[in-house]
């Protein structure tokens, strides 16, 4: 492993795929099947990226509010002795190595990176130690909300940090994500399954997917202000 990758941590936050499927059950009674997927995916793209990483699931998370079991797993992976910590969910099915490899080499000259998802929220938070501990508010963020990315962004201007934003990619937190999502990757085998599952009675509307991909309008990358 090389140097640059060796004091940077991913942090997988996330719930096991059964408790994911019970708080999210986008896909009804198919959801732990699609939350399974997506979970054994995330750990995949782990491995092949070269860096260390850490999973924090329900069992291991502390504190009571979202914000403040995710500013604890931020902690714990600092005091582990990384430098840098990158995290992610298993939610947000495109993201790929290349997005954890971006992240790490935005961290050499920034504070913070971001991954914007497609409805203002996050797929992605990496950061130093240094540009963490001396940040206020992490905690008490709209997290798990549409305003997210915008307060996040508005605190780190007003704490003078330099952070830049990675493409955005979409995340799952609907039905109408998944099939939005299904829609443009469904050569994917076990995605088609599931697909063939949900629209067994509708066999005109699966198809109708299959036959027209549905296109996201690009978004314009973000990147913060520079030090002073």
């Amino acid at each position: 492993m090389s140097t640059s990758k060796s004091n940077t941590v991913i942090l997988l936050f996330a719930r096991r795929p059964k408790s994911e499927a019970l708080a999210k059950a986008v896909v009804g009674k198919y959801s732990t099947t699609l939350w399974k997927k997506l979970y054994n995916q995330s750990i995949l793209v782990l491995k092949k990226s070269g860096f260390h990483y850490l999973v924090i699931d329900e069992t291991q998370q502390q504190g009571r509010s979202f914000g403040e079991k995710l500013d604890n797993a931020f902690q714990y992976a600092f005091g582990l002795g990384y430098a840098k910590v990158i995290a992610i969910g298993i939610d947000a099915p495109d993201l790929s190595v290349q997005n954890l490899v971006n992240s790490n080499q935005i961290l050499h000259t920034n504070d913070w990176v971001i991954g914007p998802d497609k409805r203002g929220g996050t797929y992605l938070i990496g950061t130093t130690q240094k540009a963490f501990a001396t940040l206020k508010g992490f905690s008490s963020l709209p997290w798990q909300s549409s305003r997210l990315l915008l307060s996040l962004i508005h605190i780190l201007n007003h704490s003078d940090k330099q952070w830049s934003c990675l493409k955005p990619i979409v995340d799952l937190n609907s039905y109408a994500d998944v099939i939005q999502w299904m829609g443009k990757v469904l050569q994917v085998g076990w995605i088609k399954d599931i697909m063939l599952v949900l629209f067994k009675p509708q066999k005109a509307h699966y198809y109708s997917i299959l036959n027209h991909p549905i296109y996201y309008r690009p978004f314009l990358l973000l990147r913060g202000p520079p030090t002073r």
